[in-house]
């Protein structure tokens, strides 16, 4: 179980780098980083979730939705740096 345990946290600092290389073009560091981060992490994991679970059953193509958050988020990374 400890070899699992150190994999997935090799894993996920390796997911937290890429995320933080893709912040950083924004200007994000430091504090800003984080929040950025969890901005990100909150708000894909949310999407994702409610897809799963069939919770979007308005008439606007899913896909055409997120790419809109995704543009959105971009956005407001911008705002927070």
């Amino acid at each position: 179980m400890a070899a699992e345990d150190a994999e997935a946290t090799e894993i996920a600092a390796g997911v937290l780098a890429v995320v933080n290389r893709a912040l950083s073009v924004h200007g994000l560091t430091g504090d800003a980083a984080v929040d950025g981060a969890r901005l990100l992490r909150a708000t894909l994991h949310g999407f994702v979730s409610l897809e799963a679970a069939g919770g979007f059953g308005m008439p606007r193509d899913v896909d055409a939705s997120f790419d809109h958050v995704l543009d959105v988020l971009e956005r407001g990374m911008d705002a927070l740096a």
